[in-house]
């Protein structure tokens, strides 16, 4: 009899520390879904990043300046001038878009030239930069106006500031041909276009552009200051002694290089 019992409770206890452990392992098992799925709720949107078989899918054409006293930027809203047409009236040797308007004909944001002011700054997400030129052709991309520029245009998103890549989160995005002004380390100020080889309207999405830019960085002996973008897709021109791609859609402004 005593054997009897002695076996019952062998056995009662081995079951007790089974379903001890058990329970363990099943609320261990709880925490670790209630923190993978805090970790999905708190994960920040990351900028999608190609690999660098895709980057070479895109052709680039840069124009770089290192006196910046022969960049203008004048407004297109009344004249509506096509960039052919825009090169040849205010002699420039390159021309490139300028920033965005809007579909009742105003820029978006801040926009100076030759000193006077046609547009006031605003408050914006994704218009967070500004590109802007003194009386003495020095030019800044800046997240802050400057409202004592000789020339300026407010656009954005910003890519790289202080020589840091930002990250865009964007609400939607879509591939398009991208008109890029960047300064860097070496006092250089670039305008660059990427589109894409096999359709000249069409190129990366916004939020692969930091990313690529840093590629440029590492195919370059520069280090990139700072970048903004400007207006792109139908409504971007970049024509040069090299290469002429020509707008769809009216520009609202242009940057004429005069030299």
């Amino acid at each position: 009899m005593k054997k009897v019992f002695l076996i019952i409770f062998v056995l009662s206890f081995l079951l007790i520390i089974y379903l001890y452990f058990s329970q363990t392992k099943q609320n261990n098992k709880s925490l670790d879904n209630e923190a993978e799925n805090t970790n999905i709720n708190l994960k920040p949107t990351i900028s999608k990043v190609e690999d660098s078989s895709t980057f070479f899918d895109y052709n680039t054409s840069q124009i770089t300046l290192t006196d910046s006293s022969v960049v203008k930027i004048f407004s297109n809203l009344d004249t509506k001038l096509t960039s052919k047409d825009a090169m040849n009236k205010y002699n420039c040797n390159s021309l490139i878009n300028g920033g965005f308007y809007t579909k009742d004909n105003k820029h978006v944001g801040l926009f100076i030239s030759e000193g006077v002011t046609l547009s006031n700054s605003i408050s914006h997400n994704l218009f967070n930069g500004y590109l802007s030129i003194t009386s003495q052709g020095k030019i800044d991309i800046t997240n802050y106006p400057k409202i004592n520029s000789y020339f300026s245009i407010q656009s954005g998103p910003l890519l790289i500031y202080n020589q840091n890549e930002l990250k865009l989160n964007l609400e939607s995005d879509k591939n398009a041909r991208r008109i890029i002004s960047f300064t860097t380390t070496l006092n250089e100020q670039h305008f660059m276009v990427i589109y894409d080889k096999n359709s000249p309207l069409n190129g990366p999405k916004l939020s692969e552009l930091p990313k690529l830019l840093n590629k440029l960085e590492n195919q370059n002996s520069f280090i990139i200051e700072d970048a903004i973008n400007l207006d792109g897709g139908s409504h971007s021109a970049l024509l040069s002694n090299d290469l002429k791609l020509s707008e769809i859609s009216p520009l609202g402004s242009f940057i004429c290089i005069t030299n």
